[in-house]
């Protein structure tokens, strides 16, 4: 061949090369398909590590989700791809042999079905992979066989007798279930269609083939419930599901369904059915207004009572909107109770009021349950609605006294409470009671022990008996002390207990009124003792009247004297009194009685001279003196200083220490009075002088003449002293608190008193004695669990015990307890000495009964 005609062959060659390697090409990136070529890379030992890849097609990228591939290595794509992969590809480049097969592929969320082969020579290491993601079906595939496992198991467990019949053969076969429910021992040959269908009852045959026929003509599933006839002839129902395969021509082949002994259904239906029928006529029958409704609210029955309840049908009543029949106060109400009933699938009980044939409205209690069907829908609504007019009524009557009343036992001062008469369990308790009491209401709801633990020990026995009488059916009205909790003190109370009957005369409650009366009974008190006060002064009022009077008339020169000297000295009385009832019990100022007694008798200030500084006397002093200088300036008026225009008077004072105490020294000096001789005989004014305050007051008085001129000298010590005129109020009364009472006992402050004693009462009175002589109380203690208990984290500086905890004989472990902490203590017991042990002998004992206070003397003398 020359060289033009190889040349032509030769781009003929290439023409035809390149038109196949096109050809190539387009078929690559045309198949669905992922294709790639990849060079297996090895390690040091010929073990596959990794792979690059080479080529790809078009589809590659939708198959393994890789982007940008071609010349990277896989474990940079997905470090995480799975190694069988590597040594999948490495064997086929080292053998040559292709492989098919299936793997997931966990790194890329795949599952591939993968032909791989070697391309190229052995030496290149290449591989070329033809791969499809297969997921979808592979999840399809397991969604089939776990649907088929959970269809065998749930027709192994259910009990489901299934059968596959071959249409062209007219063959049946039957499972084990299917043997058993028909009758027939497992093994027997396998009946026929027709033998099948001739143990169906002779009166559902047709109806069952209809069925069958029916399903396979417009290719339904078939479901029937028909009866059987098995080998011994018993009847027995049954449900069959079944359905039709058919072949590309739409020819039935094969029939596969399953069956099930549904008897007791079928028998629980129809008595159900009657049981339904029987309900309903015993509804219509009923005497009650009672209902049926579906769960749509047509009417499947009512009574005749609910016709005359309402006035009308309940279908024409439930026509005109049941809302609408209901109070309007009330609809939101009754629509809200239905409306929860029905979304809890639970009970209505709800009272409303309904519109009444007669007029007006009428209370009534509607009382409708749910029936449910098999899924829990609700089926239907049975309900009765019954009148309670006069209940609600009387209900509304009801509370309107009982607001009444608990207005009135807010307003009232007086407590007011109300105890359960078996139990005595309070009941009530008004606010006044906890006010009286000092203590919060629940310590009288509670066990009736802590109320009469706040009454002294000596008045509880007489109040708990009014209580029992009260319980008996008797009123009571009786008074006892206590001991508020809150500060202590000591009040008395007024209860009135009385008896609260029931329908049938027996006593269910008893109530009572407690008043706190305590400033009653110190008014009473008070008034007994200044009734007392009144009756001794004014006995020594009339006898000092009585005494002066008699004094007077020695020396009255005629009648009119008399009145005159008698009237001037009851004034003079009348003065000190009014001067020693300014101020109880504070006597006088000197100078105030000596400028009110000169000044009655002076003709004018310029008269007389007071000098002296400001002294208080005592209330006998003020008595006395001013008595003493009423005399005085009497005579000055009649024969002294103020009976002449020129005479004066010059009254001095001053204060002085004798023999360690304060006196007092006054001088009264008469000028310008015409010369007199003295008078003949010792008057009033002088033995009130020189003998009273000697006398009364302990001091000296001197009276004397000269030329006419009256000078008198008193020295008297300013000590204190009561006078008769006096009316000072006496010192007021307190309440008693009896063998509680510690104020005027031994002083406790600062001691912490562990207090041990069973007895509730008896520790509550130790407890409140040693409280009120001012120590602190730990406990009481009834055991010795809570003593140890307490003891744990305190310790106290004294203690009480009793010896014998709960009856049980006489136990020491508490008192050595103490003993070794260096706590004194007290032993309070009714064993005799000889049973304390020897280590326990020098603690001191009080042998009961023991009164309170000896309890207090002995702590304070530990």
């Amino acid at each position: 061949m020359d060289e033009g005609g190889r040349i032509k062959f030769l781009e003929a060659k290439l023409a035809a090369a390149e038109e196949a390697e096109a050809a190539y090409a387009h078929l690559f990136n045309a198949i669905d398909e992922g294709f790639c070529v990849i060079e297996v890379i090895f390690d040091t030992v010929e073990q596959p590590i990794d792979y690059r890849f080479l080529q790809i097609n078009a589809a590659f990228e939708a198959q393994t989700g890789l982007r940008n591939a071609v010349g990277r290595k896989m474990r940079d794509l997905a470090p995480a791809h799975e190694a069988h992969w590597f040594e999948i590809y490495g064997r086929i480049a080292k053998t040559g042999a292709p492989e098919r097969f299936e793997h997931r592929a966990e790194a890329l969320g795949r599952w591939y079905e993968v032909y791989a082969f070697r391309v190229g020579a052995a030496d290149q290491r290449r591989v070329g992979i033809l791969f499809k993601d297969i997921l979808t079906r592979k999840k399809a595939e397991a969604d089939l066989i776990e649907s088929e496992e959970r269809l065998g198991l749930a027709l192994e467990i259910g009990g489901l007798a299934t059968w596959d019949w071959d249409i062209a053969s007219g063959h049946v076969k039957w499972n084990e279930r299917h043997f058993l429910m028909q009758g027939y021992a497992v093994g027997e040959v396998t009946p026929s269609f027709e033998a099948w269908l001739a143990r169906v009852h002779p009166d559902d045959r047709e109806a069952t083939l209809a069925q069958i026929k029916k399903a396979q003509d417009q290719r339904l599933v078939y479901a029937h419930d028909f009866r059987s006839l098995n080998p011994q002839g018993d009847v027995r129902w049954c449900s069959a599901r079944g359905k039709f395969f058919y072949d590309h021509r739409g020819q039935a082949l094969r029939m596969i369904g399953v069956m099930e002994d549904v008897t007791l259904r079928k028998s629980t239906e129809l008595a159900l059915r009657e049981s339904e029928e029987r309900h309903r006529l015993l509804i219509e029958s009923w005497t009650q207004a009672v209902w049926e409704t579906d769960a749509n609210g047509v009417v499947v029955a009512d009574s005749q009572s609910w016709r005359a309840y309402t006035g009308q049908r309940l279908d024409e009543w439930l026509g005109h909107g049941w809302l609408n029949a209901i109070h309007p106060d009330d609809r939101a109400y009754a629509e809200r109770q239905w409306r929860e009933a029905i979304a809890a699938r639970g009970l209505v009980n709800a009272d409303f009021r309904l519109r009444s044939p007669l007029g007006g409205w009428r209370w009534t209690n509607v009382l409708a349950a749910p029936m449910l069907d098999a899924t829990g829908e609700i089926e239907k609504w049975i309900g009765m609605n019954i009148d309670i007019d006069a209940r609600k009524r009387a209900e509304g009557a009801l509370r309107e006294s009982e607001t009444r009343f608990q207005q009135f036992a807010h307003a009232s001062a007086a407590g007011m409470w109300i105890r359960d008469s078996e139990t005595l369990q309070m009941e009530y308790v008004s606010p006044a009671l906890s006010r009286i009491y000092g203590t919060d209401a629940h310590e009288f709801s509670d066990d009736m022990k802590r109320w009469v633990s706040l009454i002294l020990p000596e008045d509880r026995d007489a109040t708990l008996a009014h209580i029992d009488r009260a319980r008996r059916g008797e009123a009571a009205v009786h008074e006892f002390r206590i001991r508020r909790p809150d500060n202590g003190t000591f009040r008395w109370i007024r209860n009135t207990d009385f008896p609260l009957f029931d329908a049938d005369g027996q006593v269910q409650r008893i109530g009572g009124l407690a008043e706190d009366v305590t400033e009653a009974k110190l008014a009473i008190e008070h008034q007994h003792v200044l009734l007392a006060e009144l009756q001794h002064r004014v006995r020594n009022i009339m006898a000092m009247i009585r005494s002066l009077a008699l004094r007077t008339a020695d020396g009255a020169l005629d009648v009119d004297d008399y009145r005159s000297l008698l009237e001037g000295r009851l004034l003079a009385l009348a003065r000190v009194q009014v001067l020693l009832t300014r101020q109880a019990n504070a006597g006088g100022s000197l100078r105030e009685i000596i400028a009110n007694e000169v000044g009655a008798q002076a003709h004018g200030d310029d008269q007389f001279e007071l000098e002296g500084p400001e002294i208080n006397l005592s209330p006998k002093a003020a008595e006395v003196i001013t008595l003493a200088f009423h005399e005085l300036a009497t005579n000055a008026l009649k024969y002294g200083a103020f009976s002449a225009p020129q005479g004066r008077l010059r009254v001095s004072w001053k204060q002085t220490l004798k023999r360690g105490r304060a006196w007092l020294s006054l001088d009264w000096t008469e000028t310008g009075v015409p010369e007199r001789s003295p008078p003949a005989r010792r008057g009033f004014g002088a033995d009130l002088i020189e003998g009273r305050i000697p006398y009364e007051l302990g001091g000296s008085g001197k009276i004397s003449f000269v030329s006419g001129q009256t000078q008198c000298r008193l020295e008297l010590p300013l000590k204190s002293g009561e006078s008769i005129l006096e009316t000072g109020a006496p010192a007021p009364v307190t309440t008693s608190g009896g063998t509680l009472d510690m104020s005027n006992g031994p002083d406790l402050s600062g001691l912490k008193v562990l207090v041990v004693e069973d007895d509730y009462y008896l520790a509550g009175d130790t407890a409140a004695a040693v409280r009120g002589a001012g120590a602190e109380v730990l406990g009481p203690c009834p055991d010795e669990a809570s003593t140890f208990g307490l003891l744990q984290n305190t310790t106290p500086t004294h203690a009480v015990l009793d010896l014998n905890l709960g009856g049980g004989g006489p136990r020491f472990e508490i008192a050595r307890s103490l003993k070794s902490r260096g706590v004194p203590l007290v032993f309070m017991t009714g064993y005799d000495p000889d049973v304390i042990p020897s280590d326990l002998e020098a603690v001191p004992r009080l042998q009961k009964p023991i009164s309170l206070r000896k309890i207090v003397e002995t702590l304070s003398l530990l």
